[in-house]
């Protein structure tokens, strides 16, 4: 055993020595890992600051902010990492934050002289007395999704890391302040644009060398935009297509119900997302900036099966144990008023799952110049997406629509990977080998807890079962094999 360690310890420490692809990943995953820690804390304290129909004004909040920021850059930040020439990178960077300023004005315009009946016509009237926060929110957001995928490029891997914990502190710290105040659900709203204005100064003073180096004029702009307009054409519809898949559910959920049911899927979606946001951004992130170079180096089926095999490892046992422990698990810790959202969280589990191993590999389609696709794949991700929702709608009860969504979710993110694995030109078996084998070792360690959840009553004894089985899932994954075959991405 001790040998064991030593070796353990020995390897870890030489990897993290080196320019591999997982130290990259430790220094993003690292600082997201610090901020989603500090959200976990403090999310308890929300849950009794703000009420659910509170939680529900940010979801409507934050799914117009998501689906509105997909028109921040028309999608001109993605090309940031991919030309060989730095000066290029800076132009794009302008061209990326001028397209995001425009945006915003006339998001301005179009709230001021017909955002409330068009708001009211679609049964968002909550969102209305904080209707002129969605342009300060895009504008923000979008900043700083451009002035990071410009230290992306420059590897600034750590200025990103200190941006996370920024956001969180600045973020989570505004909310607590306001709802104490009793700013609710004001203090949300703000929560979350301070959250994204957090990070932006750190960026700029790690790259600004970067950008100042090289000459922006109205001839180079326009040479990179149009040398990159597949992105606005074809990048930018799918985007937006994938987010409206993912943010149409509140938006939809609010319009047939009310806000408590969106606050309780809205607090579900919080708490399933926390593995993908640990980890899955971070490998997400770090993944197009090395199969980038794969792809020219005839490597990107490797380094992409690499990718899922770690994904896989990293994400199935959290994510559906989550799951199944979740309606035990919210009572407890958020309160009784959020009992159902962990019924919400259990059935929302299996497709973000899928979600979490496929989204980060998806930046296949943008490297391998199949924008096409991906704007199809996306826009069938949300047909399907409202399509089973209305068929859910059609039945009684509160719980019946979120399941017919997350089967009709499950189905189409697991062609979509299909897809990614057939894109690549890799062998299909090798890609989901190792996804059926992490599955089954997965429902091993989960069985014991559905047995406890059957037989007892007690939901202190569940979850206190599935903590102890989570501290030996993270013991045996430490000694596993196969976690050293999938500890670089390139």
């Amino acid at each position: 055993m001790k040998k064991k360690i030593f070796e353990a310890i020995k390897f870890l420490k030489g990897k993290l020595k080196s320019e591999s692809a997982i130290k990259s990943v430790s220094l993003l995953a690292g600082g997201t890992a610090i901020g989603q820690i500090i959200n976990i804390l403090v999310t308890p304290i929300l849950s009794r600051l703000y009420s659910p129909a509170d939680f529900g004004v940010l979801a409507i909040y934050s799914a117009l902010l998501s689906i509105l920021g997909c028109l921040s850059s028309f999608s001109y930040h993605l090309a940031i990492p991919l030309p060989e020439e730095d000066r290029e990178a800076s132009n794009l960077l302008f061209l990326s934050c001028m397209l995001n300023v425009l945006l915003v004005c006339v998001i301005f315009f179009v709230i001021y002289f017909v955002g409330n009946p068009l708001f009211l016509s679609l049964g968002w009237q909550v969102i209305i007395p904080y209707k002129y926060l969605l342009p300060v929110g895009v504008f923000f957001t979008g900043l700083y999704t451009s002035i990071s995928y410009f230290a992306l490029r420059y590897k600034a891997y750590g200025a990103i890391a200190q941006t996370n914990v920024a956001q969180k502190i600045c973020g989570v710290s505004a909310s607590i302040f306001m709802g104490r105040q009793g700013f609710a659900p004001s203090g949300l709203l703000w929560g979350q644009i301070i959250s994204m204005a957090g990070g932006i100064f750190t960026l700029i003073k790690h790259t600004r060398s970067h950008f100042f180096r090289h000459d922006i004029n109205k001839e180079s702009v326009t040479i990179v935009a149009k040398a990159y307009r597949n992105f606005p054409l074809f990048q930018t519809c799918g985007t937006m297509f994938n987010t409206l898949s993912v943010q149409i559910m509140p938006l939809l959920l609010v319009s047939f119900f009310s806000s408590n049911i969106t606050g309780w899927f809205a607090m579900s979606m919080r708490v399933l997302h926390l593995p993908a946001l640990f980890l899955g951004k971070s490998i997400g992130q770090v993944y197009y900036q090395k199969a980038s170079v794969a792809y020219r180096e005839g490597r990107l089926s490797n380094v992409t099966l690499r990718t899922l095999n770690a994904l896989t490892l990293l994400g199935t046992f959290p994510i559906l144990s989550l799951g199944v422990i979740a309606p035990d698990l919210f009572p407890l810790v958020f309160g009784d008023l959020w009992e159902p959202a962990g019924y919400y969280t259990l059935c929302l589990s299996p497709y973000l799952w899928l979600e979490f191993l496929a989204s980060p590999i998806s930046n296949t389609f943008l490297i391998l110049g199949k924008q096409r696709y991906l704007a199809f794949f996306q826009g069938i991700m949300l047909v399907t997406g409202v399509f089973s929702l209305y068929i859910g709608t059609l039945a009684e009860g509160i719980y019946f629509p979120i399941v017919i969504y997350s089967m009709g979710k499950f189905v189409i993110y697991f062609s979509y990977l299909v897809l990614i694995m057939k894109l690549v030109k890799g062998k299909i078996g090798d890609y989901l080998g190792g996804i059926i084998k992490e599955l089954f070792f997965t429902i091993l360690f989960i069985f014991p807890i559905i047995l406890v959840q059957f037989y007892s009553d007690s939901r202190l004894l569940s979850v206190g079962i599935w903590g102890i089985i989570c501290i030996l899932y993270l013991l045996l994954l430490f000694f596993r094999k196969d976690i050293k075959k999938s500890n670089r991405i390139a």
